[in-house]
């Protein structure tokens, strides 16, 4: 069985990848400064320059698509955060309506508190004085 069956969960590498860790690894042991491109054989080709730039047009292609679901992502944020802004700022406005009502229906009850009051008062008051005239007009008498 080869080796790359027998690991079911190691992942795989492009070609270009295992070509750079070769790369990297043929300059370290060999300890060589150059640039020129090993290969893994004495058949190997130099990449041709419309190879490169194919591989460049590639990885960009994978950043733009990277980059824009990435933005995506964010759009579909913003829009669940100014969703939540306005349900958070409606909450407000229906409480501060709701306290606003609560208060104007507490000062309706303390002036009709306050009226009952005052007429409970005046009554008394009235009761006083029909006494106090009546016990002066029975003093007169008398």
């Amino acid at each position: 069985m080869c080796e790359i069956e027998s690991e079911p969960n190691r992942q795989m590498l492009k070609t270009s990848e295992e070509n750079m860790i070769f790369q990297s690894s043929y300059k370290e042991t060999t300890q060589i400064k150059s640039s020129k491109v090993h290969g893994q054989g004495y058949m190997a080709k130099n990449r041709t320059r419309r190879e490169l730039m194919k591989e460049n047009i590639e990885v960009l292609a994978c950043a733009e698509a990277a980059a824009k679901e990435k933005s995506l992502a964010f759009e579909v944020e913003i829009v669940k955060l100014k969703e939540q802004c306005a349900h958070e700022a409606a909450e407000r406005e229906r409480e501060k309506e709701e306290n606003r009502r609560k208060m104007q229906e507490d000062l309706e009850n303390a002036n009709i508190a306050l009226k009952e009051e005052l007429k409970q008062e005046f009554q008394s008051m009235l009761a006083q004085q029909k006494e106090a005239t009546l016990n002066q007009y029975h003093a007169c008498l008398c």
